[in-house]
């Protein structure tokens, strides 16, 4: 994962990276490398990262869907059962 596309994440995340530290159990100062390009960041934590990004642009998702059914008077639709 790039840099760019680590801060990227963090940011759809809502995530600080002191927040991000804590959740990787890693020092700030190790985030602020991986953000800076200064070292590599390990692939499971890039690729958990990853699916934490997916994973709430699809309850996003969801979410709008649900909101704008609801403003606009129409029927809620149903949680899927394998929804995240």
């Amino acid at each position: 994962m790039t840099p760019p596309n680590l801060n990227r994440a963090l940011t759809h995340l809502h995530w600080e990276n002191e927040t991000f530290a804590v959740a990787c159990q890693v020092s700030l100062r190790t985030v602020e490398r991986w953000l800076s390009g200064n070292t590599p960041m390990p692939p499971r934590v890039a690729e958990w990262v990853t699916r934490a990004e997916q994973y709430h642009a699809a309850l996003n998702a969801e979410w709008e869907a649900r909101s704008q059914a609801w403003l606009a008077g129409n029927p809620v639709p149903e949680r899927e059962e394998n929804a995240p």
